[in-house]
C-alpha cells in the first residue's frame, strides 16, 4: 500500500487530475439491477444510497459507489465482480442472492477484496473464504426455525414448492427437511419442483392439494414466484396456510397475491414495528424523507453493510485490503439500524471452528441481547455475576461463574495490608467454585 501513494504522488506531478483519485474511496455495489432478482437488487441500492448520503466519507476521504450489475445470472456475475475489480474498489458490499455472491466471490477471494453480503444467506457464500464474510442470519438457523414453527403450530402434513435453480431456495429446503425429520408425526407429504421462469404453477398445485397439507412451504429466490404460488393455491380452493424464508419479505408479496397473502408467515431480518436500536429510528426518518415509503427488510440490511464496511475501515485506519478484511472479521457489537452486529462468532464458524465460546466480564445484556445470543452461533456465554441476572436472561446458552471469593478475599487483603497480587496466579477452575 505504501508503493501505491508513492506512485500516485508520483503521478500526480505529471497529471494533475489523477490527484483526485487519491481523495476517493472506491466501494463496489455488487448487486442483480436487472433480471429475475433486479427487484430484491434495487432494494439493497437504496439502502446504500441512503447510508452514502449521510456517511459519505470514510478517513477524511469521500466514499464514491461503484455499482455492479450481475444481471441476476452467475455467468455475468463473474464478469461483473472482476469489473469492480478492475475499477480499483477497495472492498465490496453484496449481492443479493446466495448464488451470485457465490460466483462473485470466487473473484474477489481471488483479487483479494472484502467483501460483505447483507442477505446472502446460504452458509456456503462465505464457507472457506477468508475474503467473504455475512451481517445476516443464516439458512440453517431460519431452516430449522420454520420446521419448528409449522410443527409449534401441528402443521403434520407439510408440501414444499420449491424453485430448484436457485441456490438459496434448494439449501433451505434442506434445512427444513433436516429438522423436520427429527419431528415424530410430521412428514413432508409432497416436494414440487420449479424453475425461475415458470408462471403457471396449476399442474404442481394439483399434486400438492392432492396430499390435503396442512401448511405449504414456499422456498424461492424472489416474493414474486410465492405470490403466483399463493394466488393460483387459493384460485382452487386451499384454504390452509403458506409460509417461508427470508425472500418473502418484499413489497410484490402483496400487490402480487392480495389477499391471498393474508396470513402468510415469513422469517425477517428486521422488523419496523420493533425498533432495534437508537440508529433505527434515524434510519427510518431519512428514508422515509428520501423515499416516501416504507423500508424493506433488505434495504436496512444494506444499510447497515454499507456502515459495517466504513466501520472497518476506520478501524483499520487505512484501506489496506487485508487490514479492511480483519477489522470486518472482527467487527462485534457494532450497532445498525436493524440491529447490533457481531462477525467475529459466524466468522470462526465459516472458518471451521466447530464450536465458538464468548466471555463477558460485567452482563448487561440490555434490549435484544439475550434474543441475539440465542440465534447466534456462540454455544456457550460465560459471564461473571458482577451484575444479577433476572430470570428471563438466563438461558440455556449462558454459564454464569461467581466472582464474589475473589472480590471478597480482595477486600479482606486490602483490608489486612497484604499483597493482592497472588489472587490472579492460579488459573479458574470452576470445579472449585
Amino acid at each position: 500500500m505504501k508503493k501505491m501513494t508513492a506512485l500516485l504522488l508520483s503521478a500526480a506531478l505529471l497529471c494533475p487530475t489523477l490527484a483526485l483519485a487519491a481523495d476517493t474511496v472506491k466501494i463496489g455495489i455488487f448487486e442483480p439491477m436487472t433480471g429475475a432478482t433486479a427487484a430484491g437488487g434495487s432494494m439493497e441500492k437504496e439502502g446504500f444510497d441512503l447510508a452514502n448520503e449521510l456517511y459519505p466519507d470514510v478517513l477524511g476521504q469521500k466514499i464514491e459507489l461503484v455499482y455492479g450489475d450481475n444481471q441476476s445470472d452467475r455467468a455475468e456475475a463473474t464478469l461483473a465482480a472482476q469489473s469492480l475489480v478492475d475499477k480499483g474498489v477497495v472492498a465490496v458490499l453484496g449481492s443479493y442472492g446466495s448464488g451470485l455472491s457465490m460466483a462473485g466471490g470466487e473473484v474477489f477471494a481471488e483479487s483479494e477484496i472484502p467483501a460483505l453480503t447483507a442477505t446472502a444467506t446460504n452458509p456456503t457464500v462465505t464457507l472457506d473464504c477468508e475474503w467473504y464474510a455475512r451481517i445476516c442470519f443464516i439458512d440453517p438457523f431460519q431452516g430449522t426455525m420454520l420446521a419448528r414453527y409449522a410443527v409449534k403450530n401441528d402443521y403434520k402434513k407439510i408440501a414444499i414448492m420449491r424453485e430448484k435453480d436457485s441456490e438459496y431456495a434448494v439449501g433451505l429446503v434442506k434445512y427444513f427437511q433436516d429438522e423436520i425429520a427429527t419431528h415424530d408425526g410430521f412428514e413432508v407429504v409432497e416436494l414440487c419442483d420449479f424453475m425461475n421462469k415458470d408462471e403457471d404453477f396449476s399442474a404442481l398445485l394439483g399434486a400438492v392439494l392432492a396430499q390435503s397439507p396442512d401448511g405449504i412451504f414456499t422456498s424461492v429466490s424472489y416474493a414474486d414466484k410465492a405470490a403466483q404460488i399463493m394466488k393460483q393455491a387459493r384460485a382452487l380452493g386451499y384454504e390452509g396456510a403458506f409460509f417461508g424464508g427470508d425472500t418473502l419479505d418484499a413489497p410484490e408479496l402483496y400487490s402480487i397475491a392480495g389477499d391471498a397473502a393474508v396470513g402468510s408467515v415469513f422469517t425477517t431480518f428486521y422488523d419496523a414495528a420493533q425498533p432495534a436500536t437508537e440508529k433505527t429510528n434515524e434510519f427510518l426518518d431519512a428514508y422515509r424523507a428520501k423515499y416516501g415509503k416504507e423500508p424493506a427488510a433488505p434495504t436496512v440490511m444494506a444499510y447497515d453493510a454499507y456502515l459495517t464496511m466504513r466501520n472497518a475501515i476506520e478501524t483499520a485506519d487505512t484501506t489496506d485490503a487485508e487490514a479492511v478484511r480483519d477489522a470486518l472479521f472482527a467487527t462485534d457489537g457494532f450497532v445498525g439500524a436493524a440491529g447490533t452486529i457481531t462477525l467475529a462468532a459466524q466468522s470462526l464458524i465459516d472458518a471451521g471452528a466447530i464450536e465458538v465460546y464468548a466471555c463477558a466480564t460485567h452482563p448487561v445484556l440490555s434490549g435484544p441481547a439475550i434474543e441475539r445470543i440465542e440465534k447466534s452461533p456462540i454455544k456457550q456465554l460465560v459471564v461473571t455475576d458482577s451484575i444479577q441476572l433476572p430470570e428471563e436472561k438466563q438461558i440455556d446458552k449462558l454459564v454464569q461463574v461467581s466472582v464474589g471469593p475473589l472480590i471478597g478475599d480482595a477486600i479482606k487483603r486490602i483490608h489486612e495490608n497484604k499483597p493482592v497480587s497472588p489472587l490472579f496466579t492460579n488459573r479458574f477452575r470452576r470445579d472449585q467454585h
